[in-house]
């Protein structure tokens, strides 16, 4: 077993590369200079490394640090989709993603609730142009509209909707 010494220069410099996300192979050669050992030896060694208490305590403190000096607050992030959102340079599908972001973030993803009272009358137009062949399906409330537009089994379309307080 390894002893728990004071952590060296190069294995302090190991933590703070793990904290930031570096692969463990990448993180033991940049910090002891052995870039010129086989990548399958430096995972080796990473390993080893990452057992020792000492060193895996001063990745969690690292970890923390960056934690708290890099995070992003709710506004930062939100005024960040907003330069997004409102950059014409920006490609359409990235602009609506940052939208949906945003929507998910403030909950305006959430589905809209219609209530719906009063004489409901649900109309077919099978022609679909909106002069001729309409006619009355039900007049029904508004509890069994959902019903009847399944029992009619049509396309949004070809179903009009009309509402009378």
């Amino acid at each position: 077993m390894v002893s728990d010494r004071p952590l060296s220069r190069s294995e302090s410099r190991f933590c703070v590369l793990v904290a930031q996300g570096w692969p463990l192979h990448r993180c033991y050669a940049e910090a002891t200079g052995t870039y010129g050992i086989k990548k399958n030896s430096r995972e080796v060694q990473a390993y080893k490394w990452r057992l020792r208490p000492a060193i895996e305590a001063e990745i969690i403190r690292q970890r923390a640090l960056l934690t708290d000096a890099t995070a992003a607050t709710r506004a930062e992030k939100r005024n960040i989709l907003a330069d997004v959102m409102r950059d014409t340079n920006v490609p359409a599908p990235a602009r609506v993603n940052a939208i949906q972001a945003d929507n998910r973030m403030t909950g305006d993803d959430e589905p809209m609730r219609v209530h719906v009272s009063g004489h409901v009358t649900f109309s077919v137009d099978p022609i679909g142009d909106g002069t001729r062949g309409q006619r009355v399906v039900e007049e029904l409330g508004a509890e069994e509209l959902a019903e009847a537009s399944k029992r009619a089994s049509l396309p949004a379309a070809d179903a009009t909707l009309t509402l009378e307080p």
